[in-house]
């Protein structure tokens, strides 16, 4: 899934149409106005503090997938930079894969998180 979305951003940043016109777009089209603007008023307050919820729950949920704790995996993603001038291939691979399972965690959570919202608005 990681790899997917990878891909997606690109094709997205290639075209040079603004990602945030897609979002809308897609939750326009998903949810029908109403809950357009309603996520939009959640994420205009609650923005900042879901973002960190939900890059505390990407770091947790692939330190429980590979056995280890979030420090390690937030020490390793902060220094990919080092890692890939180390020239390293094996390295680098495991840091791609690293950023791969933390991008497919982010999206099986939305996806998960978001089944959850969209049920509780619809009642």
């Amino acid at each position: 899934m990681g790899q997917i979305k990878q891909k997606v951003d690109q094709r997205i940043a290639d075209s040079n149409i603004n990602p945030e016109h897609v979002g809308l777009s897609l939750s326009l089209v998903l949810g029908g106005p109403a809950n357009l603007v309603k996520s939009e008023v959640i994420d205009r307050i609650f923005g900042d503090e879901i973002a960190k919820i939900t890059d505390r729950l990407k770091t947790e949920g692939v330190a429980y997938l590979l056995n280890t704790d979030a420090e390690t995996v937030e020490n390793t993603l902060a220094n990919k930079n080092l890692i890939n001038q180390s020239g390293n291939e094996t390295a680098k691979q495991l840091v791609d894969q690293l950023e791969w399972t933390k991008d497919g965690v982010g999206v099986a959570s939305s996806i998960i998180l978001g089944g959850c919202w969209w049920s509780s608005s619809s009642k």
